[in-house]
C-alpha cells in the first residue's frame, strides 16, 4: 500500500464530508469510507459506547447509527458492525446488567470499548480503506 493511497483516503473522506454536509450525494463506497472513518476517529477518542451515544443523539440518530453499521459491513468489518449494534442496543435498553451476578455497567462499558478498539482503530481502518481503493478504485471515483 502506498502513501498515495492513504492520501487518497483522506482526500475522499474530506470531500465526502463536505458533499454530505451540503446535502449532496456520494457513491456508496465513498459514503461507507466516510461513515466508518468518522466513527472510528470518534471511537478512538471517546470509546465505543460514548461514540454510539453521540451518534444516536443526532437529529436522525437511528439512521446515523444504521449508516455506520452498514458502512462497516460494506467494508468487510462485520465484527465492528455487530459490536456497534450491540452497544447501541444496550444503550437504548438503559444499560441492563445482571447485578445479582456481580456484573456492573461500567465493566460492560469498558469491555465493549476495549473489544471494539481491538477490532478496529483509525490506523488499521486507514490501511483497510487504502487496500479497498487499490482493489476497486472505480467504486471510489478514482
Amino acid at each position: 500500500m502506498s502513501a498515495d493511497r492513504l492520501e487518497d483516503v483522506a482526500r475522499l473522506a474530506a470531500a465526502a464530508s463536505r458533499q454530505l454536509a451540503a446535502g449532496g450525494e456520494v457513491p456508496d463506497a465513498v459514503a461507507a469510507l466516510h461513515h466508518a472513518r468518522s466513527f472510528v476517529e470518534l471511537a478512538d477518542e471517546d470509546g465505543l459506547v460514548d461514540s454510539v451515544e453521540s451518534l444516536a443523539e443526532q437529529e436522525d440518530g437511528d439512521a446515523a447509527v444504521a449508516d455506520v453499521v452498514d458502512a462497516f459491513r460494506a467494508l468487510g468489518l462485520g465484527a465492528a458492525a455487530d459490536q456497534l449494534s450491540a452497544a447501541y442496543n444496550w444503550s437504548e435498553d438503559g444499560y441492563p446488567v445482571d447485578a445479582d451476578a456481580g456484573i456492573k455497567a461500567t465493566d460492560v462499558r469498558a469491555a465493549l470499548d476495549t473489544r471494539f478498539e481491538e477490532t478496529v482503530d483509525a490506523e488499521r481502518l486507514e490501511e483497510l480503506l487504502a487496500e479497498r481503493l487499490d482493489e476497486d478504485p472505480e467504486a471510489y471515483g478514482l
